[in-house]
């Protein structure tokens, strides 16, 4: 969590992208999250993911269909895209096993590689029976453009280094090595469908629309 101090040495004023930069919205809200059970003294699992494999292509879905292309502005930034699957794997188990063996621990879960934007797009076209799929760079003020000042920030948050960390924590907990992209398309999920049919499937994001305007008015 980028606004994290209970369990790191967060500083608001060293770790943002570029000078004057805020932490960015959505991990402010994850954080207060976890910062009003904490103070409430309930004993709590938190499972700390990066950013989610099902997310990252959703808002191209269409375009890639259609055309072979998509674009944000993460470039050769590499990032540890974590599969929802193996998220809902570590919770089924912290559950079954309960709060003696779990509770008030942190787990950081992420993929089992970093991977830049032209690596992704190598899987999917791979995941796509060989089909030829580019990535374009797109800046950051055409990004903002299409989905609202909220994702922005947080994009930009991922251009930093911060989830190109791969954690042990998977592992530790399963037995087994994380979920990689290619394996996350190409291979059925828990809902018995894979990472590819569900790329297809309904998005929050939507070029020309901020889903996240309203939340942007939330404050603590």
């Amino acid at each position: 969590m980028g606004s994290d101090t209970n369990t790191a040495s967060y500083d608001a004023s060293v770790h943002v992208s570029r000078a004057g930069a805020g932490i960015p919205l959505m991990l402010q809200h994850y954080w207060w999250g976890e910062e009003a059970l904490i103070k409430a003294g309930v004993p709590l699992t938190v499972l700390r993911c990066n950013f989610f494999m099902n997310h990252l292509l959703k808002t191209d879905a269409e375009q890639i269909q259609k055309e072979g292309w998509f674009s944000n502005p993460l470039g050769d930034t590499r990032n540890s895209f974590v599969s929802t699957s193996d998220v809902g794997e570590v919770a089924a188990l912290c559950l079954s096993e309960g709060a003696e063996k779990h509770a008030n621990k942190f787990y950081d879960i992420t993929g089992p590689q970093p991977q830049s934007m032209s690596e992704i797009a190598a899987d999917l076209g791979r995941a796509l029976d060989g089909r030829r799929v580019e990535y374009r760079p797109q800046s950051f003020a055409a990004f903002e453009s299409d989905f609202g000042s909220t994702r922005a920030e947080f994009f930009e948050y991922l251009t930093n280094g911060f989830y190109t960390r791969v954690s042990p924590d998977f592992y530790n907990l399963t037995g087994r090595k994380p979920t990689s992209y290619f394996d996350y398309l190409s291979e059925k999920g828990a809902a018995g469908e894979t990472g590819l049919e569900e790329l297809w499937q309904a998005n929050l994001w939507k070029k020309g629309e901020d889903a996240m305007k309203n939340a942007a008015q939330i404050k603590i």
